[in-house]
């Protein structure tokens, strides 16, 4: 299926104007940010994205480091818009736990990117008991070939549990049932760890690609905060296409998976529920019959819908999704330029959950 969409051609035109940042490995990356502005803005308000954010973590100077092996932390974002407790008469929030991010290893060997994804497990697990992290999302993209093995040990290492799901390089890789057969284990280990475990039967037969597909849809339930993870990576097609998003809504697919586990969700608590995925949930690489699809799903939920947060794109930005009800959040690789990990924190008092995020470069 083509995908009517200005996202991968703006992305293109970036990537055109600043070879050095070309992506050896496939992925559509934005170049120099010095590209001329008229034709930035012309784009991406021809394709009516609203990606002020996006720009502007795009434009942000990185930081300086004083000693190189020191993590750099940055506070992004701490949102609260409820009054305080006093005010309305709610319980406090405590801490509860925090969570941390990995997207776009790209681990294909045992190289630098393997070294970069072993510096990170090394600071989860120094910082395991004095930060709280009780959860580790792998976001896509973690590796292929010789890669996925030696990525899946070094995961192993993590003194905490984590979870892994699909990108679009293993899949358009052909490393989609290696992907499954590699994190069996860990599945099924989780499966007896966190509540409310569900994963997504696969293989499945996919009428579009006319294939077998190891979807890895996820759902579990931690300290009341309710993940779903979802897998939209594009089967079937090569690139450009493989770049985007897809649906799957066919019997077995994600869509109709998605469907079922949200509006079975528990909604009682304020932004109790935190979607990831690999491929971004906003429009551009949804195109908007799709993206109608997901806000008209979502949005009724808005009080109860927190973010979603992705990889892919190899930038670290925030897009809201007003229709949709939640904050898409994107965290950088961690293969090239600095080496990055989300850290969240999550508040909670039984009514309502809030999310402190940092981004640590390692």
């Amino acid at each position: 299926m083509i995908k009517v969409s200005l996202f991968i051609i703006s992305f293109f035109i970036i990537s055109c104007g600043s070879p050095q940042n070309e992506d050896l490995d496939g992925d559509i990356i934005p170049g120099d940010p010095s590209i001329d502005k008229e034709i930035y803005d012309e784009i991406f308000d021809y394709a009516k994205l609203e990606f002020d954010s996006y720009e502007d973590s795009f434009m942000e100077e990185e930081p300086e480091l004083d000693n190189e092996d020191e993590p750099v932390i940055d506070i992004i974002d701490a949102f609260d818009s409820t009054p305080d407790e006093e005010e309305i008469g709610e319980p406090p929030l405590e801490p509860l736990f925090s969570f941390a991010i990995l997207t776009d290893t790209h681990v294909t060997g045992n190289d630098s990117n393997a070294d970069r994804l072993r510096a990170c497990v090394e600071w989860i697990n120094t910082h395991a008991f004095d930060r709280m992290i009780e959860l580790v999302l792998v976001l896509g993209d973690i590796g292929w070939g010789s890669g996925l093995e030696i990525s899946h040990q070094i995961l192993e290492e993590l003194t905490v549990p984590y979870v892994p799901i699909i990108g679009d390089n293993e899949v358009v890789s052909n490393a989609e049932e290696a992907f499954s057969t590699t994190f069996s284990e860990q599945y099924d280990f989780l499966s007896t760890l966190l509540s409310g475990w569900q994963k997504s039967p696969a293989p499945v037969w996919n009428p579009e690609a006319g294939q077998q597909s190891w979807f890895t849809n996820l759902y579990f339930e931690h300290h009341g905060v309710h993940f779903i993870g979802l897998d939209w990576a594009v089967r079937g097609q090569g690139e450009p296409f493989s770049e985007f998003g897809d649906l799957h809504n066919f019997e077995g697919g994600t869509w109709q998976w998605f469907e079922e586990i949200f509006l079975s969700t528990p909604k009682d608590a304020s932004e109790s529920i935190v979607m990831f995925s690999h491929i971004p949930m906003h429009l551009g690489a949804f195109t908007w019959g799709e993206m109608d699809s997901i806000e008209s799903l979502s949005g009724p939920y808005a009080s109860a819908v927190y973010a979603d947060f992705a990889g892919h794109v190899h930038i670290t930005y925030e897009r809201p999704v007003p229709e949709g009800g939640y904050i898409v959040y994107v965290t950088d690789a961690t293969w090239d330029d600095e080496n990055v990990i989300r850290l969240v924190t999550v508040n909670g008092n039984g009514v309502r959950f809030e999310y402190i995020h940092e981004i640590i470069t390692i």
